[in-house]
């Protein structure tokens, strides 16, 4: 994959690394598109939730932006430390596989327990504890109350090397 160079990339905006931002510099001659683009927030928020700049026939992630202007490599994979995909500060970006960024994902949005990995099944009548690890399910127990059956899967995350934040209330971004 093609993507702009960094000269391109300096002409067309303002980069606070820092805090994860951009904006359009104005553009000579192009007036009309001045008044309404320039000096403001470039780019646009995706379905996903994740802001989308295109820039000279390009369409990039804004994490994987600052990464790159940061780094002057352009990543693979970008982990949002705090799960908000327009968090797009330094310092709430890393650098990840795969295997990693998942490591570090928010509670899905049908959870109903609160709790990534437990769930109350009907048929035995028990609190059930699971983890995926690398697309495999491993069963955890079954459990006489969610109070027995949290810390256990609490557990095997730790000893798995998932990330502290992994089953967070997703934020609201």
């Amino acid at each position: 994959m093609t993507r702009p160079h960094i000269e391109d990339i300096l002409s067309a905006l303002e980069v606070d690394i820092d805090a994860g931002a951009f904006t359009w510099k104005e553009r000579p001659g192009i007036g009309v598109w001045n008044k309404k683009h320039a000096g403001k927030a470039a780019g646009y928020v995706r379905y996903d939730g994740y802001r989308i700049i295109g820039l000279h026939g390009h369409y990039i992630l804004a994490h994987h932006l600052v990464w790159f202007l940061h780094t002057k490599t352009w990543p693979n994979e970008i982990d949002h430390i705090d799960g908000n995909r327009l968090n797009n500060r330094l310092a709430n970006l890393r650098e990840v596989s795969r295997r990693e960024n998942r490591r570090n994902a928010g509670r899905n949005k049908n959870n109903k327990s609160g709790v990534t990995g437990v769930h109350w099944d009907k048929n035995r009548q028990k609190w059930v504890a699971y983890i995926w690890v690398d697309r495999k399910f491993k069963w955890l127990g079954g459990y006489n109350s969610k109070v027995d059956a949290v810390p256990r899967r609490k557990t095997a995350e730790v000893a798995l090397g998932f990330h502290a934040n992994h089953g967070r209330e997703a934020p609201l971004s």
